[in-house]
């Protein structure tokens, strides 16, 4: 006889953005129920628990879009981070460390001015309101206009 289980996500977000792929991850509570004596958060026996609603860190969200890649002036950054009023974004370049660091009002698209910026990858992090990452991705800027 097949049993039937309750599971209560609870989300808390998680956000960083990386320049070595797109990641975005959401942690998550979960309680699974069956109306034994288990404590919240046990599953059953054969009841395999996942720790987070996309997949954990490293899986890939379609919603969330860094472009262009590789950028040259402007990074655009479109995440999906709900009821969040303020978010911090930061660049860290792989040799000369955190190089950009700012708050921004939060809006589904934002924008970085890279103008600034030498040339080579970095690390793209999104962090939400309790300054918790949400996404990482690793984006490349190139002073170059033409591609061969």
């Amino acid at each position: 006889m097949k049993k039937m289980y309750n599971v209560i996500l609870k989300p808390r977000l998680l956000l960083v953005v990386m320049l070595f792929g797109a990641t975005c991850a959401v942690q998550a509570q979960s309680t699974v129920t069956e109306g034994n004596d288990r404590a919240p958060g046990i599953a059953p026996e054969g009841v395999e628990k996942s720790g987070g609603l996309s997949g954990g860190l490293g899986s890939t969200n379609n919603a969330v879009h860094v472009y262009p890649n590789p950028f040259q002036n402007v990074l655009n950054v479109q995440v999906p981070i709900p009821n969040c009023i303020i978010a911090r974004i930061q660049l860290s370049h792989s040799v000369l460390g955190l190089l950009l660091s700012q708050n921004t009002p939060y809006q589904p698209i934002m924008t970085v001015n890279t103008a600034n910026l030498p040339s080579g990858t970095y690390v793209l992090t999104v962090y939400d309101d309790n300054m918790e990452p949400y996404l990482q991705k690793k984006v490349v800027k190139d002073h170059f206009t033409g591609r061969h």
